[in-house]
């Protein structure tokens, strides 16, 4: 689905950037068995992306690991809250900690659960560098999908400054929660990009005043 482009009144929330690259963003993870393989494929392509993460998905060792290695390899890291719930307060400035204390990265991008803004706007109010984030394009891949139909929306979607929403994870309540799909799904919107020349870029690079990693985000 591609959605208007009504970027913000504000200066600080982002539906599409002014800029020639395209920016893929996952949700709802870190999830090793999707979003290590991700990695590999993004790796592969010279490509860069921003992970939203969520505190549920932070829980083990193996997810704190997968964390840092989403850093190390120069994406970037947003925060999509301690708790993912419809109208509760995500507790950004608590995720914010723990993400820092995992893998020290302090990060002010931000994606409320479900683009709910109105949940956001207290800690929006509180720190004057977050900058939130929507998407212009989605693909419903919290569902089961069907990618071979996903291609014939890349002309549309696949536009300079197109934020595009997939989800490497899943969150208490999601009916169905395999995220494999989405593996399948980043290997065309890749091969795609690199057919067309487009770069696929980390939001990291373009918000470095927000953001401070050990690691420089990959350009």
């Amino acid at each position: 689905m591609v959605l208007p482009n009504n970027i913000n009144e504000d200066g600080r929330w982002y539906r599409q950037l002014e800029r020639p690259a395209v920016y893929l963003t996952y949700d709802d993870g870190p999830n090793p068995s999707v979003t290590f393989p991700l990695l590999d494929i993004l790796e592969g392509a010279g490509a860069a992306a921003t992970f939203f993460v969520s505190g549920y998905a932070m829980l083990s060792d193996m997810h704190v690991r997968c964390l840092r290695e989403i850093d190390a390899r120069g994406h970037g890291i947003g925060n999509h809250g301690l708790v993912h719930e419809r109208g509760c307060c995500p507790r950004f400035s608590e995720m914010h900690d723990r993400i820092l204390d995992k893998c020290g990265v302090s990060t002010k991008l931000i994606r409320p659960p479900y683009g709910d803004r109105s949940i956001a706007l207290p800690y929006m109010s509180e720190e004057s560098e977050a900058v939130g984030f929507l998407w212009s394009a989605l693909f419903h891949d919290w569902n089961p999908l069907d990618v071979r139909l996903v291609p014939a929306m890349f002309p549309k979607c696949l536009v300079p400054g197109a934020i595009l929403l997939l989800h490497d994870g899943f969150v208490p309540g999601n009916a169905y929660t395999r995220r494999d799909q989405v593996i399948s799904l980043t290997q065309l919107i890749v091969d795609n990009c690199r057919m067309t020349g487009i770069q696929l870029k980390s939001l990291a690079c373009e918000f470095q005043n927000s953001y401070q990693s050990p690691h420089v985000p990959a350009n």
